[in-house]
């Protein structure tokens, strides 16, 4: 996608070893490290999905007319 890779690292030094809390009732939970590298709710990951599911789109729309169990055509609706 000719992404340069300065920006590929800085994206994932973002998300690097990356810990929460969790505040309820005013409590304060004990930090936790994130198994999952985007974070739900952050404004890269609609960015991140797109280059991710990228390739599935291309090869969806390049294949032609496909169709699902039902016979309705399949396109790359993503969004």
């Amino acid at each position: 996608m000719n992404i340069d890779s300065e920006y590929i690292r800085i994206a994932m030094t973002l998300f690097d070893n990356m810990d929460s809390r969790i505040c309820a009732d005013g409590y304060l939970s004990e930090p936790f490290r994130h198994r999952a590298e985007v974070m739900q709710g952050s404004v890269l990951s609609p960015l991140l999905y797109s280059v991710f599911i990228n390739e599935l789109a291309k090869e969806i729309q390049s294949t032609g007319d496909l169709e699902g169990a039902n016979g309705m055509p399949i396109s790359a609706l993503l969004y």
